[in-house]
């Protein structure tokens, strides 16, 4: 995921959105950065957090309680829009026209959001809506944001990255959630973090060398720039 924040460069004197910001780190690190930073969420507990954690280290973020399906900011504001693990909980088509409206014509967009159909969290999700939603894997902090609605698809995401320009994708994590959870049980074990980070690389090279494979991915994101409106 990390093409997707190198591509964007310099936050110095941009306006930006983090949409589903949680506890606000994009939003603060932005903000230090020298960027004006609002960070979205619905939780309200979390955006006190956030403001608390700001407030703290003397960042001035705007945070704001809200829905991505309807961003309370005019047309053309930001330039630069982010959404990270948010579209699960929400009207994908919807939050993504969202998304447009409210970036400046030639403003960068960047989507790192988990992908639906990879088997191994296919089945680990069936698990535990199985037990309620009670079963995790390692330490959870929790996440009330409400209920999935449905995770991202390779579809939706490229056709997100069809209304944009000079951007890209990237795709990672295909057998990694198999090593993950093993190093989650074995308690972080030396063995089991060297064999997480073979799978990772190992990820990598499938994922970029057959393309039909990303299909199955964890984890994606895409990043591009809004057109900028024609002369009249």
């Amino acid at each position: 995921m990390t093409n997707a924040f190198n591509w964007f460069g310099e936050l110095k004197g941009l306006t930006v959105l983090d949409t589903g910001c949680g506890h606000g780190a994009f939003s603060v690190y932005a903000v230090s950065r020298g960027a004006e930073a609002v960070g979205l969420d619905v939780q309200m507990a979390r955006l006190k957090f956030a403001a608390d954690q700001s407030a703290g280290m003397a960042l001035p973020v705007s945070f704001v309680c809200g829905r991505s399906e309807e961003l309370p900011f005019p047309d053309g504001f930001f330039d630069l829009v982010l959404s990270r693990s948010t579209l699960q909980y929400t009207d994908i088509p919807g939050v993504n026209r969202e998304l447009l409206r409210v970036l400046k014509p030639g403003g960068a967009l960047v989507l790192v959001e988990n992908m639906a159909h990879n088997p191994f969290l296919l089945l680990f999700r069936a698990f535990r809506r199985l037990t309620g939603n009670r079963v995790r894997i390692g330490t959870y902090v929790g996440n009330k944001a409400g209920a999935i609605r449905g995770y991202a698809t390779v579809t939706q995401m490229g056709a997100m990255l069809c209304g944009l320009h000079d951007g890209g994708c990237c795709f990672c994590h295909l057998f990694r959630p198999l090593s993950l959870g093993l190093c989650q049980l074995t308690g972080q074990a030396r063995w089991a973090r060297f064999l997480d980070r073979g799978v990772e690389r190992l990820d990598s090279a499938l994922l970029r060398s057959i393309p039909p494979l990303r299909r199955l991915a964890w984890a994606g994101s895409i990043w591009g720039r809004k057109p900028a409106d024609k002369p009249a």
